[in-house]
């Protein structure tokens, strides 16, 4: 059994012997319900407008660069102020309060920033947001993650989140290409409507259904917020049972001292680079080859119902397969994936490769925070989901788009991005695989159980 498999084995046993009283029972239905709403109409909030955003600074006559530059920012503040939050959240124990906050002046910010037109006040703002927003991924995650009983059903909730991607994108691609409305012969009421309709046309639209998908956000984290009381209790009585309590930086020492720990956290952080590569540049790719905003919206939304269908069977696949194996998997995906972008001359190679997106973040996202979650010490579980969304969805994707940028700008072909990068994660998947045949051993687990004992 591999060191990663060991460690997911280990802690499962761990709980059982801890919480012998506790046995995992079948969540209520209203629970279930209010996370599907969360996921489901906090990430259509998100897919509506962020994957647009690059087109739209084009659409303002930004050159590559700096829209390379402004899709870095993000991630990259996601990254240095993630284990901070982290801090903070673990300390506070305030998670909606922090929600909250973040949430509504990030929001704020991000409609400002649709009424700029000097990039670097753009970069500014972004980073601004950036630094504010940074927790809310992990702190949804770790919410609800508390909020279920049954943490082996996490990926059947997670994949709300995807379908909301994709419907959030499929309506972005319809709102990006709306054109006004004819008023003539209408009637008054009507003619207001489509006064506002005409205004907002095109990305204005995109701007406005972000700020109100995020309502129902709202009404869900306050419902949880308002049954909280419950899950309190429990906690303080699963307390009673621990054997021990690490601070936050004896958890990053516990991490970094282990081998098994930092090639996880580079896998996930190869991962990142992946996905700022297609955040950032998949769309250009496909408007090289004449796609219309529909056709990316579909493929998007294609991508997220295969996407949801593995974030369904997730818990399953981890199960059989093993987290390495899981990660090894999703490497080659995405040198498959990224292949058929650069050989790309028709819509339907964006179908497959937005397929394959969707199958492998399924997978790959759920079995990794589950056992990030697995494997945090009592009260550092915001913590240890912040540093594996500051690695994935932060530097990750930071670096990703930095690096797609300057291969555009030297090269002046978006194909050159996604063939330099197929072969790249080509490489990655080679030496984890050699890594795997020699490891170190030694669970993750093991070391920070050590370290508490």
């Amino acid at each position: 059994m591999s060191p990663l498999t060991q460690t997911a084995t280990v802690v499962h046993s761990d709980r059982k012997k801890l919480f012998p009283n506790h046995p995992v029972r079948r969540d209520d239905w209203s629970t279930l319900a209010l996370i599907r709403v969360l996921y489901l109409t906090y990430y259509m909030a998100e897919a509506v407008l962020l994957p647009f955003l690059p087109e739209y600074y084009v659409s303002r006559g930004y050159g590559s660069q700096i829209v390379g530059l402004i899709g870095s920012i993000t991630p990259f503040a996601t990254f240095l102020v993630g284990p901070a939050w982290g801090i903070l959240t673990d300390s506070m124990q305030a998670p909606f309060a922090i929600l909250f906050a973040t949430i509504s002046i990030s929001i704020s910010l991000q409609v400002l920033i649709g009424f700029i037109d000097n990039p670097y006040l753009i970069m500014l703002l972004v980073g601004v947001k950036s630094i504010l927003s940074a927790p809310v991924r992990s702190i949804i995650d770790s919410l609800v993650l508390q909020q279920m009983k049954d943490r082996s059903e996490f990926g059947k909730m997670r994949l709300w989140g995807l379908i909301g991607a994709g419907v959030g994108t499929i309506m972005g691609g319809y709102f990006m290409e709306s054109v006004p409305i004819e008023m003539e012969g209408l009637s008054s009421h009507v003619k207001m409507f489509c006064m506002l309709y005409n205004h907002l046309a095109g990305y204005g639209l995109l701007f406005f259904a972000h700020i109100a998908l995020h309502v129902p956000v709202f009404m869900a984290i306050r419902s949880f917020q308002n049954d909280q009381r419950e899950n309190i209790a429990r906690r303080a009585r699963e307390k009673t049972h621990s054997t021990g309590h690490l601070s936050t930086r004896e958890v990053i020492l516990s991490i970094v001292t282990n081998h098994d720990a930092i090639v996880f956290f580079l896998l996930v952080y190869s991962m990142g680079i992946a996905g700022g590569v297609s955040d950032n540049f998949t769309y250009a790719r496909f408007r090289e080859i004449g796609a219309s905003g529909k056709s990316m919206g579909s493929t998007r939304l294609f991508s997220s119902v295969v996407g949801a269908v593995m974030f369904w069977y997730s818990g399953n696949l981890s199960s059989f397969l093993g987290t390495e194996s899981v990660l090894l998997f999703s490497l080659l995906t995405v040198t498959v994936r990224f292949h058929l972008y650069a050989i790309m001359d028709q819509v339907w190679y964006g179908y497959v490769g937005e397929g394959l997106r969707g199958f492998t973040f399924g997978c790959f996202w759920s079995a990794a925070t589950v056992y990030c979650s697995d494997i945090a010490p009592e009260g550092a579980r915001s913590t240890m989901l912040l540093l594996l969304n500051g690695a994935y969805n932060g530097i990750g994707r930071s670096t990703g788009a930095v690096l797609g940028g300057q291969i555009q700008a030297v090269t002046g072909e978006t194909e050159a991005i996604f063939r330099h990068g197929s072969l790249a994660s080509l490489a990655v998947a080679v030496l984890f695989a050699a890594y795997k045949s020699t490891s170190f051993g030694g669970g993750v687990a093991d070391h920070i159980k050590d370290k508490a004992v």
